[in-house]
């Protein structure tokens, strides 16, 4: 059937119309984002998702058509909008913080299918796009009586009221018990209490009125697969999304294959994401290393050995250059010869479940006859590998794929090797296909089947469910259990506990006796075999449960308890009531009060204070007088507890097989948080640490329930494994309190309200921080209280202070006697009259000590400060500070005087020293430093440092300092000829540790431009703003004897007639213009400012950080008002955008860097007079790391499709530009935190011609040329920073062509049309991918076409490109653009040249404007 042409409202013909002629709906209706995409294919490509019906807050109901019944029905997806989103693939995901949340939603989903009633298998439930479907099918009554679907919500609001009716009933009867209960009416009652029934053709049942076992019925659940599937379906083990992926064209790119000496990836181990776990167990069972029902996504105990049996296996068979460590840990080169190379497991050939036909020893091929081929076919028909009607005789491709499909099936079912894959069937094949054929048939037909006296093990393969099995597993073991009467309904809780191993042995014991001899061992753990006999009793309807004893036992005696030591007949009594409300199953009644027996009775103690909302009996486990009261009361009533609505058990961590310290933090805080609620812990230590204490409190609760359910119950070892894990989860749903505050049962004297007060510290989270040197406390407790007892517990929960027999109430603690900023606990006990130290009532409190934080020290210049002012005279002041002990951050402070709003602030983790010019000072004040030290517990102390700046004096005349020379010219007298484009001042070193400041001044003598406190011994800076013929003064000072000593040589630019000026016409310089009365001689413009990091001048090319710190200094000429500063990172983002500073210097630390991107700072010089700020722009970057594996994964950064531009002359055909240059160059960039890009052309053929694995590049120029004529392709994939592997990289695709193709007579949409947005205005401060856009429209007009041009940068060759475009438009179509200058570097592209770029193109070698300008 053509499912284009199905309407997808009514899913009829609709003729490839947009109106559907059989429903009137429009095909063309907007489908919300939210909703998924009609004509999506979900289970195995079956079910056609049509039109949305409706949706609510949980999910939406489609109207969907069963492509292989051919019929209508409704599919259910779970979305809840509060919690998750729909991906752009289609698929559902949670937001992100809110996978518990979603995760519980559908875990609720889940079981509302499997234990809702559902005899006809109508539902059914599939998880496939990261969420989860209910297909819900019509019964034919029903599909006859609704003739469209929008009908649903008045059918839906009858059984709502059906289910609300039937709710408040249930809630009338449960009230009315429990004032009959609770309120005395324990004597005996003739009344029929009405109660919810089984049968809807019944309205009330009553109980028989002599204690008997509850017969069993038989519950119907709703199947987890398809009932109507075939035998694939039903053995398939795969990942039902990812063959959905593969299905539907969303196939990842496949990873390339690794060789064993490329590094490339990261450990992996029990700290690892489940996520990475999954993926290496994946690939572990894909080469046969582990069993498939292995993959947990859990480091356990099987992964580690196939880990260390692989590794094992390459160190003797690939014999590599370097043995792996066989330790079971997944490092690099394991790693890298896992993927790198298909190392199946060496498996011994498996056993044959089957063994061949003598009489057949033929291969059945298609050589073979028609017959032999159409039996073949059947068989594989029945197995559903084939469709109906194809058994025509021909042994084809169909035939021999489907072969290879049963072939590779049963090698995964039966182990790797049973079957060769070949597509023929071999005598061995044929009779894996007769045996299969036969049980399928075999286990179609055994819901039929009549029941027998004695079970046979079905031939299915069984699996082997024990503690470790995942909780699908155990709960499909338990239901069979209850199906054969040994498991109470509703006990299918998942978890492999006393009361399932129990039930299991019982019926291992049964089938022993059932067959007269010993077939299984009775161990209470589900294996293969017993697992097949359960499932054949479970499939006959036979009932397990012994009958009851035909002889009543006797009542116990009036006020008589009931326990391990009572008579038989009295516990067979008691066991017997137990059995009739559901508690016990049937056939139990064995006489033994053992841990089952004990487990009931304290189970219904607690359903009594609950039912009661207060403690009426207490939960012991013993049936004391008034609990055997109750009970008696309950039987007589038909309470059954196997009616009840199950209590809801909360989430179990993603880990559920064992929690401890190596879990992930939320299922450790999980753990935590229900040892809190049964009062072994408190609810500030649910920290996600599983140190000592987590350990004691899981052990004190393994204990608590030995003490309850009996010894050996559960291994006192402290970690929380499954069974540990059930009991906990249980005992918290139940509100039972396991901890050592509970009050004795029977106390000597009456204690209570003991309270403990810590009097000098403020609370914060549960925890008390003490300031002071010492700890008060103040304690109290009513009654009769002999005396007190005190414990000092630290961290690790060990005691490290005990005192008894105290009988003040008050006391302290020095801290000095402790750790400092550590927490302890403060336990303290009320011992009453008469009592032992069991009988103590005890409070408690948690303290924090203060930590041994230093107070700091501060040095300016490298002078110690103090309070007290110094005077420090310096052209720079570098603060340097630091204090001792566990310091979290510091902050900095400097005020004028005793102001206390700052001038200027720093705050950081490593922040410990800055940089401020003499500027920001002034001359003559005095200046307050103040250093913040937070400590580890969060408390912030400041410290007070001070100096003085002197009063400024006259600038010294220069005098006799280092030697200095100018482009290599060693300077005498006269001035220096500057020649270029760049001056490079050079001096002689002073000392190692030496600083230098610059100063360039004009012939005025006003300074333009300067550097302070550099280290090196060079600078350069442009020559395009000096101006011809002027001399300059380029002076250099050194600090000597806390005076500066200067040294000064004079250059002049020249012009290409070298005109040297007189020496008497040339100023003398000086460093700063003396005051004087005549009027200020007129300033030049401001120049553009001069910009250096870590001392390196600004130029083309990227400054590679070396160090922890970066330097960055500027200086500008002329009446400079301030500067502006700009940082920008890869992408264009803005890091620092500052409008206006004094500054003329920063320091920061380099950890805040991306290592191998690179950044770009402007600063601008801004004119005090007004006008444009002048631009100075430089990039710098910090070195990639190496690539030595990460100790941790990283966290995967977001980034998007690339977007690729080829700037060459094209020509269009066929919808493919086929370039017409010898070179181009081909462009991209991609939004988000790109590490990288990886590049690579492929043709026609699919041959690869790798370009670049991982460069930070965003255009190559391609010698396209020397490609033979052809389609190709280029790939462009953005790395993601952080990204693990190859399925982090988000990959796009460009085609073009190379060939003789004639020119077209118009321009090339596709080759030549820049993408939107086009930039406004372009300037050197511009987004690089803005400048990128602009460089590829200048190549296409081959106005670009230099080699050394930078890409994103507006460098002079762009400029120039753009003042000669500008020109050709003025000339030729009668324009007056302003026109750049090519040579000022701080030129602004307007925005009309910009939009007649856009519209340009070349046609036969004319610029052609697209529109009329």
């Amino acid at each position: 059937m053509a499912y284009e042409n199905l309407c997808m409202y009514c899913f009829e013909d609709n003729g490839g119309e947009s109106v559907c002629p059989h429903c009137g709906r429009d095909s063309r209706a907007a489908v919300p984002q939210i909703q998924l995409m009609p004509g999506s294919l979900v289970y195995h490509d079956r079910f056609l998702v049509g039109r949305a019906l409706g949706q609510d807050a949980n999910g939406i109901v489609y109207a969907a058509f069963d492509t292989k019944k051919e019929n209508r029905l409704r599919l259910r997806e779970y979305l809840p909008r509060d919690c998750a989103e729909r991906l752009s693939d289609g698929s559902v995901a949670p937001i992100a913080g809110m996978e518990d949340r979603f995760e519980q939603g559908l875990q609720k989903l889940r079981a509302s299918v499997e234990g809702a009633e559902d005899p006809k298998k109508r539902h059914f439930f599939f998880e496939e796009n990261g969420t989860a479907y209910i297909a819900q099918r019509k019964s034919a009554q029903h599909a006859e009586t609704e003739p469209d679907d929008s009908d649903e919500s008045d059918g839906s609001g009858k059984k709502l009221g059906l289910i609300i009716a039937g709710a408040a009933a249930v809630v009338i009867v449960i009230a009315l018990l429990i004032i009959q209960l609770v309120g005395g009416a324990l004597k005996p009652n003739t009344d029929v209490v009405q109660s919810p029934t089984l049968d809807p053709s019944a309205s009330a049942w009553a109980p028989a009125e002599t204690p008997t076992p509850t017969p069993y019925v038989t519950p119907t659940f709703a199947a987890l697969v398809d009932p109507e599937q075939s035998w694939m379906d039903y053995t398939y083990k795969g990942d039902v999304n990812k063959e959905y992926d593969e299905k539907t064209g969303a196939t990842p790119s496949p990873a390339p294959t690794v060789k064993p000496d490329t590094p490339s990836y990261s450990t992996i181990n029990s700290k690892s994401s489940k996520s990475e776990i999954t993926q290496l167990q994946k690939r572990l069972a894909s080469l046969g290393w582990l069993n498939s029902s292995g993959i947990t996504g859990s480091y356990d105990k099987a992964t580690r050995q196939a880990v260390k049996d692989f590794q094992s296996f390459v160190n003797q068979n690939l014999n590599p250059s370097e043995k792996l460590s066989v330790d079971g840990a997944a490092g690099p080169k394991t790693l890298m010869w896992l993927y790198g190379t298909d190392s199946v497991k060496p498996t011994p050939t498996p056993t044959p479940l089957v063994t061949p036909n003598p009489n057949q020893s033929n291969t059945v091929d298609k050589n073979s006859s028609k017959t032999d081929i159409v039996a073949v076919q059947r068989k594989l028909i029945a197995l559903g590998l084939m469709k109906s009607g194809a058994d025509d005789g021909v042994f084809g491709t169909t035939t021999v794929a489907a072969v290879k499909q049963f072939q590779q099936r049963v090698n995964v079912l039966q182990g790797f090797g049973a079957l060769p894959v070949t597509g023929s069937v071999d005598p061995l094949t044929m009779a894996y296909l007769n045996y299969y054929v036969e049980w399928w048939e075999n286990l179609k037909n055994q819901q039929t089947a009549a029941p027998t006296a004695t079970p046979a093990p079905t031939a299915a393969p069984a699996p082997s469910v024990d503690q470790n099995s995942t909780k699908k597993e155990i709960q499909t073991l338990q239901r069979y259990l209850i199906k054969v009467g040994l498991l109470t309904t509703g006990a299918d809780s998942g978890n492999y506990d006393s009361t399932t191993l129990n039930a299991v042995a019982r019926f291992q014991e049964w089938a022993n006796a059932q067959l007269g001899k010993k077939v299984l061992n009775v161990t209470g753990i589900a294996d293969e075999t017993t697992y097949a006999y359960l499932l054949s009793a479970a499939n006959q309807n036979i009932s397990v449960a012994t009958p009851a004893p035909t002889e009543i036992p006797d009542e116990p005696e009036h006020g008589q308890t009931v326990d391990k030591n009572s008579p038989k007949e009295s516990i067979q009594y008691l066991q017997q009531m137990l059995i009739s409300v559901s508690l016990l199953p049937s056939g139990s009644d064995d006489g033994i009060f053992g841990t089952s027996t004990t487990s009931a009775v304290a189970r219904f103690q607690e359903w009594m204070n609950q039912t009661a909302g207060s403690r009426i009996v207490d939960v012991t486990g013993v049936a004391d007088p008034t609990t055997l009261s109750y009970l008696e009361e309950a039987v007589s009533r038909g309470i059954s507890f196997a009616t009840a609505a199950p209590t809801e058990i909360p989430d179990v961590p993603d880990d559920q097989y064992v929690v401890d310290k190596n879990s992930p933090k939320e299922s450790i805080q999980y753990v935590q948080e229900m040892l809190a609620s049964v009062g072994l812990l408190t609810s500030s230590d649910a920290d996600g640490i599983y140190g000592s204490a987590t350990d004691r409190a899981v052990r004190a609760f393994q204990q608590f329930v030995n003490d309850r359910q009996g010894a050996g119950t559960l291994e006192v070892n402290g970690v929380c494994n499954a069974l540990t894990l059930s009991y906990l989860e249980d005992y918290v749903s139940q509100g039972i309190y396991a901890g050592a505050t509970e009050a004795p049962t029977q106390a000597p004297a009456a204690v209570s309200n003991v309270e403990l007060r810590v009097l000098n510290a403020e609370e914060t989270g549960g925890v008390y921080q003490i300031v002071g040197p010492k700890a008060d406390f103040k304690w109290s407790a009513d009654g009769d209280v002999e005396s007190y007892a005190l414990d000092i517990v630290d961290s690790t929960g060990k005691t490290v202070k005990s005192y008894r027999d105290v009988t003040s109430t008050s006391g302290s603690v020095e801290t000095s006697t402790l750790n400092p900023g550590e927490t302890y606990e403060i336990r303290l006990g009320a011992l009453p009259t008469g009592g032992s130290e069991s009988d103590i009532v005890w409070a408690s409190a948690r303290i924090r000590t203060p930590g041994t934080v230093s107070a700091p020290t501060l040095t300016i210049n490298g002078v110690s400060v103090s309070s007290d002012p110094i005077e420090i005279d310096a052209e720079t002041y570098r603060f340097e500070w630091s204090a001792t002990g566990s310091v979290q951050s510091y902050t900095f402070r400097i005020y004028e005087g005793e102001s206390e709003t700052p001038l200027n602030e720093f705050s950081g983790k490593k922040l410990t020293e800055g940089t401020l010019p003499r500027s920001d000072f002034k001359s003559g004040a005095t200046y307050r430093v103040s250093i913040g030290v937070l400590d580890s517990s969060d408390t912030l102390t400041w410290t007070d440092f001070r100096f003085t700046v002197p009063t400024e004096s006259a600038t010294p005349e220069p005098a006799t300092g280092p030697k200095v020379s100018i482009n290599g010219a060693l300077y005498a007298d006269q001035p220096i000829e500057v020649n270029g484009e760049t001056c490079v001042l050079t001096w002689d070193s002073v000392s190692d540790d030496a600083r230098y400041t610059v100063r360039l001044l004009d012939a005025t003598g006003t300074q333009i431009a300067g550097v302070d406190s550099m280290r090196d011994t060079s600078l350069s800076f442009p020559t395009a703003n000096l101006t011809v013929g002027e001399v300059y003064t380029a002076a250099i000072g050194v600090l000597s004897s806390g005076d500066t000593v200067w040294s000064t040589a004079q250059l002049i630019r020249t012009s290409e007639v070298l005109v040297t000026p007189e020496p008497a016409a040339t100023p003398e310089p000086t460093m700063v213009p003396e005051p004087t009365d005549t009027p200020e001689p007129t300033r030049p413009p401001v120049s553009a400012p001069i910009l250096s990091i870590n001392g390196i001048q600004s130029s083309d090319t990227v400054v590679e950080l070396v160090g922890d710190e970066c330097a960055i200094a500027w200086s500008a000429g002329g009446d400079v008002s301030g500067y502006a500063i700009r940082i920008l990172d890869a992408s264009g983002n803005e890091l620092i955008n500052e409008s206006s500073t004094k500054d003329t210097q920063r320091t920061f630390q380099t950890s805040i860097l991306n290592p191998g991107e690179v950044y770009t700072i402007g600063i601008g010089a801004i004119p005090a007079s007004g006008g444009d700020t002048i631009w100075t722009v430089a990039r710098f970057m910090r070195p990639a790391l190496p690539t030595e594996a990460p100790t941790s994964a990283p966290t995967v950064g977001a980034v998007g499709k690339p977007s690729i531009q080829i700037g060459s002359r094209a020509t269009n055909m066929n919808d493919i530009p086929y370039l017409m240059d010898d070179t181009a160059i081909f462009s991209w960039q991609a939004d988000g935190a790109v590490a990288a890009y990886r590049i690579y052309l492929t043709n026609e053929a699919g041959q690869t011609v790798n370009i670049d694995d991982a460069t930070t590049d965003t255009s190559r120029t391609l010698p396209v040329g020397n490609l033979q004529a052809g389609v190709y392709q280029i790939h462009v994939g953005a790395i993601p920073a952080g990204a693990t592997g190859d399925g982090d990289i988000v990959w796009n695709t460009l085609t073009f062509g190379i060939g003789d193709v004639a020119p077209t007579a118009t321009p090339l949409p596709d080759a030549t049309a820049t993408p939107e947005p086009w930039p406004t205005q372009l300037s050197s401060i511009s987004a690089p991918s803005d400048i990128q856009l602009v460089q590829a429209k200048l190549y296409q007009l081959q106005l670009l076409l230099n080699p050394e041009v930078q890409s994103g940068v507006l460098d002079s060759y762009t400029l120039q490109a753009i003042a000669s475009f500008e020109q050709y438009m003025n000339e030729n179509y009668d324009l007056q653009l302003p026109g750049i200058d090519p040579t000022d570097p701080n030129a602004i592209v307007d925005e009309q040249t910009l939009l007649l770029l856009q519209n340009a193109y070349l046609q036969d070698n004319t610029i052609i404007i697209k529109a009329a300008p």
